[in-house]
């Protein structure tokens, strides 16, 4: 699984939303579709680096997301924290374990991403 964190670090990012805090990409890469379901890789990247509930600090997140083409709605697949930058460094936190469906908000960044995926 970290390989493919890794690998994907290297592939063609789009941003996708910018504040003053963060950046969030997408990475159409590393999109993977299994009938109307569509599986891709983004990043939230910290421009200060950001302390997680037991003070450990982390800089990027790299988030795998499950996305319903046919209906607004994703899925976060994992997560994981990153010491550095764009998903690199040392693993400070991570989770495989799928979270629930989600409704997507029509022109937020979520919906950004999906049409990404979707190719919509």
């Amino acid at each position: 699984m970290l390989s493919i964190v890794s690998s994907s670090v290297t592939a063609e990012w789009i941003a996708v939303d910018k504040n003053a805090t963060l950046t969030i990409y997408a990475n159409p890469a590393t999109i993977f579709k299994n009938g109307n379901i569509v599986r891709m890789w983004g990043v939230r990247d910290f421009n200060i680096a950001q302390a997680d509930v037991e003070g450990d600090l982390y800089a990027s997140i790299m988030i795998q997301k499950n996305f319903d083409c046919n209906e607004a709605r994703y899925q976060i697949s994992s997560y994981s924290y990153h010491a550095e930058n764009m998903g690199q460094g040392a693993v400070i936190y991570n989770s495989l374990t799928p979270g629930g469906w989600r409704k997507i908000v029509s022109n937020g960044v979520v919906d950004a991403q999906r049409k990404i995926a979707c190719g919509k």
